[in-house]
């Protein structure tokens, strides 16, 4: 990647930020009180309407048993005592829902903030239905390629722009709407629709139950064009092997996940045969795998291991693990 500095920001964009008239999304921020997606302490909300940032709201969040890490606390300030007498995730995602309204929703990194919705509302059985999600994180990429860091912070300071608080859900939330109108302003496009598909993204969905990613391909994607991103280990985990996936991935997309196999020198695929080293699971999928359900892959895997074949199913996280090494 290419280093940048506070010198390198960008030209005046085609369109002035003040003339996106038909710009209209909410951008979303969570915090969490544990490293557990399912312990949200905090909302915010920040909604763009007519191109302008119109609505910005926080709402604090009684995590479950009111439990705290030190390290989250550390990162965001919020303790025990600020949610004792907050309301329980349902009550207060209802009223966050109500400012987001019909609006498209962005976050930054949307894997992390979508996965916090979804597990906080499991925890009490609850649901929601958001038509339209997209990931600021993976739309910066497209439109300002070659730079250091895409993390929020360093990624507004060199648009200019002010994060007064980072990890403060409403100051992310706004910071992550003011990304987003830059980066429309930079391509000259004031719906974020036509942002996306044109930086080759479709909009994530979550409905029913079932979280469809932002920008995924389909489950019968090529992994053949990926290409490491520096320089190869041969000691890693997964350096030589072969990981076929199956099932949702909770923590990034599939083609995500591809990227870090390649990058390990590894190969992705999303077949199962005798070469295949590692079945990887999605969080979810691998907890029905426990209970006894099996897919065709799996009980493809499963027959292969009868015969003799050194195939090893594992979880999403055991992958993440092995990947980190």
């Amino acid at each position: 990647m290419v280093e940048t500095s506070q010198s390198d920001r960008p030209s005046q964009p085609p369109f002035a930020t003040d003339e996106l008239h038909r710009l209209r999304f909410a951008a979303l921020d969570f915090e969490t009180a544990t490293e557990e997606r399912g312990s949200a302490c905090a909302i915010g909300v920040a909604v763009v309407e007519r191109g302008q940032l119109v609505r910005s709201e926080s709402f604090l969040v009684r995590p479950p048993r009111n439990q705290y890490s030190s390290y989250n606390t550390a990162v965001h300030g919020i303790e025990p005592h600020h949610t004792a007498r907050a309301g329980e995730f349902p009550e207060v995602w209802r009223a966050a829902a109500e400012v987001i309204g019909d609006h498209p929703v962005v976050a930054h990194n949307v894997s992390f903030d979508l996965g916090v919705l979804r597990k906080s509302l499991d925890a009490y059985g609850s649901s929601c239905e958001v038509a339209s999600v997209y990931c600021s994180l993976m739309l910066s990429r497209r439109v300002w390629p070659g730079l250091m860091s895409y993390s929020l912070p360093p990624l507004a300071r060199w648009l200019g722009l002010e994060v007064r608080k980072h990890h403060d859900a409403r100051e992310d939330a706004i910071a992550c709407a003011e990304l987003v109108r830059n980066m429309c302003a930079a391509r000259a496009v004031d719906d974020l629709q036509v942002l996306a598909e044109a930086l080759g993204f479709t909009a994530g969905s979550l409905g029913g139950g079932v979280w469809t990613p932002c920008g995924v391909p389909s489950a019968h994607a090529s992994f053949t064009k990926l290409e490491p991103a520096g320089d190869l280990d041969p000691d890693h985990a997964l350096h030589g092997r072969r990981i076929a996936f199956t099932g949702t991935l909770f923590a990034m997309t599939r083609m995500e996940a591809a990227q870090l196999v390649v990058n390990a020198g590894g190969q992705p695929t999303n077949t199962v045969s005798k070469l295949t080293d590692y079945l990887v699971f999605g969080e979810q999928d691998f907890s029905k795998f426990v209970d006894g359900a099996m897919s065709s892959k799996t009980r493809k895997a499963a027959e292969l291991v009868r015969l003799g074949h050194p195939l090893e199913i594992i979880s999403e996280r055991d992958f993440l693990r092995m990947a980190a090494v």
